[in-house]
């Protein structure tokens, strides 16, 4: 919590305050778990809420010890502390290499529970060439089993869907949770909405408080979602998207607060006619292309309001 309270505020008295519990709790996690492979630490209830589709507690204890590796090596940086930035990122290094060694066993997680496909992606203990097929699997069961998981894979799985192209199917799982004759948890509730901040209307914060951020929106090439309006008031003031889709393209009216660098990373064809204000984007002079990657037209921005136009070719 105090992480995410420093990474959304950039207030860093929060880390100050936190980090040296936090150094003390993960190195009684290490003590107890010499050759980093998962065991369970404290309270041990388990992915609580799951459907007959239970993961072990000591996959669950690797995977959380390696979030709190990756965590503390960042609240170190902070603290200017190299010692332990170094620490915990051998750390997790070795959190991966003991979870690679135990869990995954001639190309395949041994867990075979829908939350321990979505833990092992969204914490990156996968071998590069094991996450797109372990995604591939889990959206496959998700569209055949339904969701299973509990609270700790629900509350991962629209951004690990989203992360590895399967964004439209985390749209329709998302408009499954607030559906009129569903029972979701608060916990799917809670995780939906900050997966739309995050991916549709696509808020990040590059660095604490949003000095630096990314504006980067993840579109359903499908037509589920059409349009989105979002704003998060930051410490400098108010973000704000605002994106509509037709069949000429794209519109986006985005606005970056006062005294921060934006990145808006609008997706489109490469060849797509970018307009801002009406104006060919070269003639701008808050902001211009610095390249198109991945799919996105990438835009730097001074503080201010843009009004982009996209129109296919």
């Amino acid at each position: 919590m105090p992480f995410a309270l420093w990474q959304l505020t950039g207030d860093k008295s929060l880390v100050e305050l936190a980090f040296d519990p936090a150094v003390a709790h993960v190195g009684a996690i290490q003590k107890i778990d010499s050759d980093f492979s998962g065991k369970t630490f404290g309270i041990d209830r388990g992915d609580y809420g799951h459907k007959d589709d239970p993961t072990s507690s000591d996959f669950l204890a690797a995977c959380v010890f390696s979030l709190d590796c990756r965590i503390l090596s960042e609240m170190a940086t902070a603290m200017e502390h190299l010692p332990y930035i170094m620490q915990h990122q051998v750390w997790f290094s070795k959190v991966r290499e003991g979870f690679q060694k135990k869990y995954f066993v001639d190309g395949k997680l041994t867990e075979k529970s829908q939350t321990a496909q979505i833990l092992a992606l969204r914490y990156s203990l996968l071998p590069p060439e094991a996450k797109q097929p372990t995604a591939d699997a889990l959206a496959t069961r998700l569209e055949k089993e339904g969701l299973k998981a509990g609270n700790l894979g629900t509350a991962a799985v629209l951004p690990v869907l989203s992360w590895t192209d399967h964004h439209e199917q985390a749209v329709s799982l998302a408009k499954s949770f607030g559906a009129e004759d569903a029972a979701p948890s608060a916990v799917a509730l809670a995780n939906t909405q900050e997966w739309m901040f995050a991916f549709l209307a696509g808020f990040i914060h590059q660095s604490p408080g949003f000095k630096s951020l990314r504006v980067s929106p993840f579109i359903p090439t499908d037509g589920s979602v059409t349009e989105v309006k979002a704003h998060h008031e930051t410490p400098y003031g108010r973000l704000a998207i605002h994106w509509k889709t037709s069949e000429k393209g794209l519109s986006a009216t985005v606005t970056v607060p006062p005294n921060t660098t934006g990145i808006i990373a609008l997706p489109g064809e490469e060849k797509a006619k970018l307009t801002e204000g009406g104006l060919p984007l070269e003639k701008a002079v808050a902001c211009q292309l610095m390249r198109f990657a991945q799919g996105r037209h990438e835009i730097i921005a001074q503080s201010g309001t843009y009004q982009f136009e996209l129109v296919n070719p």
